[in-house]
């Protein structure tokens, strides 16, 4: 099970199987909450940073969704149509 992944900046597509929420603390002194894709190797890729939790696990819970409808399909034997997944803005 995995899901493809444009980033905010649309700069990166990215397939993954896991997914992470941290916060992040700026130079000065704001907080944010990232949204990373975790790869084999200790590799993590920046995907989306939202400004509250709130907004960040909206956007986690969208993507479960995605996933949720692909296994589903699959479960079903129906065609499957693979799409990526765009991180949304702030």
């Amino acid at each position: 099970m995995g899901i493809w992944v444009r980033s905010q900046d649309k700069k990166r597509l990215v397939f993954t199987k896991a997914l992470d929420c941290d916060k992040s603390h700026s130079y000065d002194g704001d907080t944010s909450y990232q949204i990373c894709s975790i790869q084999e190797k200790c590799l993590a890729f920046l995907l989306g940073t939202y400004p509250t939790e709130a907004r960040a696990l909206e956007v986690l819970d969208a993507m479960q969704t995605r996933i949720d409808r692909i296994e589903m399909g699959k479960a079903q034997h129906a065609a499957i149509l693979w799409s990526v997944f765009e991180m949304p803005e702030e």
